[in-house]
């Protein structure tokens, strides 16, 4: 019929408004709690470590720092976010090994080869005997017999032989890292290797204090009877 016109336009489709956007979470403070906890503990640590009362070496600290960080994370697995700290926890763990392995050595110098020491008075000994790399040997049967002597010495890498007199008594401390440490006729074998020994011939006797160290190597500890083990004639 005339005057018909095409049909209005349908209405557009409702559409709800978009939601708000999701109020962000307020951020963390477990982090910067750790770190403060941190700073507390070594600053305390340092204290007690300049006034004596406390000997402490870098890997003791890198380990009370690690300690911190690690609990903080436990925490953080039900209060909190802790994110950050699961990276510094990765950097203090290579931190740690590498500081125990060349903090607790005394190791002065880079020194690599094989060396030979044969000591007779106590000034020859006053310093701890080192090498970085390679084959230490340390003979002690041509000091002075009638006091005591004290000898520290160490390898970081590889092996060190201390050859002592038959007629010494012995207060004998060995430690590795990663490899043996034998002491007289006792060897054990590891990770982290401690041992200690005394062994007494005579009341009149001098006492050897010996502390010998590796850090991925073999200790040994021999009487002068037993050539077989030795390095150098």
């Amino acid at each position: 019929p005339g005057g018909s016109g095409p049909p209005p336009p349908a209405p557009p489709a409702y559409q709800p408004p978009p939601s708000p956007p999701k109020p962000q979470a307020p951020p963390s403070i477990l982090g910067r709690l750790a770190a403060g906890v941190a700073l507390l503990v070594l600053g305390v640590a340092a204290l007690l470590d300049n006034v004596g009362v406390l000997d402490l070496a870098a890997y003791h600290y890198v380990a009370l720092a690690l300690v911190v960080t690690g609990a903080a994370l436990l925490v953080g697995s039900v209060w909190g976010r802790a994110r950050g700290l699961i990276a510094v926890g990765l950097l203090l763990i290579p931190a740690l090994v590498i500081t125990s392995v060349f903090g607790a050595l005394n190791t002065h110098g880079f020194e690599v080869g094989e060396r030979f020491y044969r000591p007779q008075t106590s000034a020859q000994i006053a310093e701890p005997l080192t090498l970085f790399a390679g084959e230490l040997e340390i003979d002690l049967t041509e000091l002075d017999p009638d006091r005591d002597h004290e000898v520290r010495a160490s390898v970081t890498f590889g092996d060190l032989l201390v050859v002592v007199p038959d007629d010494a008594n012995l207060r004998l401390h060995g430690q590795t890292t990663a490899g043996e440490v034998e002491l007289l006729d006792i060897t054990v074998g590891g990770l982290n290797v401690r041992r200690a020994l005394d062994d007494e011939v005579s009341a009149r006797a001098p006492t050897l204090d010996i502390d010998a160290r590796t850090g991925f190597g073999r200790v040994r500890v021999v009487r002068a009877t037993q050539p077989e083990q030795r390095i150098h004639p």
